[in-house]
């Protein structure tokens, strides 16, 4: 483990000193360096008893003179007498001053020999040493990523790399725990500032992470729905003569691995017309819908809702073909009346799955011969085994949309639910017959839809 005067040795010459402190911002007085905001700096302290390196971010920073004379001063004679301005030297007087936040300090501790990062309760003492953190040195990387260890972490997905003022610390990956994916997690900002490239990356660190791990209960595998309305994540670059997406990536897998990580597919797309293999056509059936899926993107009137789940109760699956087809009489069995404007408002509303007007949801009656068409079975299959599936969603609708979203969302946690209760969720060790058997279910060649296999639960 590096010692502190290893790490200093590593990040000289220095560049500046300590000048003010507090708990809320630091300042530093420098010579007359090239600086960004935001660029990193590291302050050795050996006060107290264990010795500390500070980290520091640059929020601000200003141009000084070394003599108490204004700039403005200097900037006239310049423009009035430049010889006389020039023929005095001022190199040595010109100063950067930066002025930003401690991100905390790393503590050596020897009992370990290893460094501890903890949050800035403390100041680093009076006149310190600071040292710029250059991308181009490969030693100033490896330094923050030795100090800052325990709080990036040497397992998960890779997010990307510190970034130093305007450039990322290769040797610094930024990882995120795989247990965060069992969370929400929001990507905010405005257009161009890189969303959709975290999300590949995160996707791409995902793949890389179940492709690394070892295919047993023991270990995690991570999965991600990614709905993506633009359908760039696919192919990402290629057509600019950049980087081919996740079909780059599944590409470079041998065929094991495609069977691991990839089979039977990893694209969903609303085109009817597939471009490679491993690739699906997105489609839910009817009998895949609740009305509580549907109240959570719709407006519903408490009376509205009542009367959708009073027919799903009475129909079953075949309630959202029994409403659209107009065969709903409140007098053919015994329950709450409503009106004709609340039956007539709940049809309104469904009408973006009428049979025409949607490429997402199929019609299901098996009296007129129309079966389960859902890709729904092996979406969860596929989620459940550890899969990366990217869905192109530029042909649905925004009903549709966010109706895919919540069927898949609240299938899958029906699903963990239902494994909850049950007295032995996972097979016994080495017991794997059962998984290798649905496995073996799943069609050899994406298909685009499943159909429940007989004497199966319909809900």
């Amino acid at each position: 483990m590096a010692t502190i005067e290893q790490i200093v040795r590593s990040l000289e010459p220095r560049f500046g000193v300590l000048a003010e402190s507090s708990t809320s911002q630091l300042t530093v007085v420098a010579g007359n360096g090239d600086v960004a905001i935001g660029d990193l700096f590291l302050l050795p302290c050996r006060r107290g008893l264990r010795p500390r390196f500070y980290v520091f971010r640059a929020t601000e920073y200003a141009n000084i003179l070394n003599r108490t004379i204004d700039m403005g001063d200097v900037a006239r004679n310049k423009l009035t007498m430049p010889d006389s301005y020039f023929a005095e030297d001022l190199a040595e007087e010109q100063l950067v001053e930066l002025r930003g936040m401690v991100l905390g300090y790393a503590e050596y501790d020897d009992s370990s020999d290893s460094w501890s990062f903890n949050r800035p309760r403390r100041l680093p003492q009076h006149l310190t040493d600071v040292y710029r953190v250059d991308p181009d040195h490969p030693e100033s990387g490896e330094a923050v990523r030795e100090l800052l260890r325990t709080q990036l972490g040497d397992r998960g997905l890779v997010v990307g790399h510190l970034l130093a003022g305007e450039r990322p610390l290769m040797s610094v990956p930024v990882r995120l725990p795989v247990q965060a994916l069992s969370h929400h997690i929001g990507v905010f900002g405005r257009t161009g500032c890189g969303k959709s490239n975290l999300i590949m990356v995160l996707l791409d660190g995902v793949l890389r992470h179940n492709r690394q791990i070892r295919s047993s209960y023991s270990e995690c595998k991570a999965s991600v729905f990614a709905i993506d309305p633009h359908d760039e994540f696919r192919t990402w670059h290629a057509g600019t003569g950049g980087a081919d997406g996740i079909r780059g990536i599944v590409a470079s897998y041998s065929e094991e691995e495609i069977a691991n990580h990839v089979s039977p597919f990893f694209y969903l797309t609303g085109r009817d017309a597939l471009d490679g293999p491993f690739e699906a056509r997105v489609r839910l059936s009817r009998a895949d819908v609740t009305p509580d899926d549907l109240a959570c993107i719709l407006d519903f009137s408490e009376q509205q809702i009542a009367f959708a789940r009073q027919l799903f109760s009475r129909y079953g699956e075949r309630w959202i073909g029994r409403l659209l087809a107009g065969e709903i009489n409140n007098d053919d069995e015994a329950g709450t009346e409503f009106l004709p404007g609340t039956i007539a408002a709940v049809e309104r509303r469904l009408g973006f799955m009428t049979h025409g007007n949607t490429r997402l949801v199929s019609r299901f009656d098996p009296d007129l011969g129309l079966g389960y068409e859902s890709i729904l079975p092996d979406i969860l299959c596929a989620l459940e085994c550890g899969r990366v599936l990217v869905v192109d969603t530029t042909l649905l609708g925004e009903l549709e949309q966010f109706l895919l979203n919540t069927v898949v969302a609240r299938a899958l946690f029906a699903l963990r639910r239902a494994l909850r209760l049950a007295d032995s969720p996972t097979p016994a060790r080495g017991d794997t017959r059962g998984l290798r058997r649905r496995r073996s279910e799943w069609p050899s060649r994406p298909t685009g839809s499943c159909r429940r296999p007989s004497g199966a639960s319909q809900r």
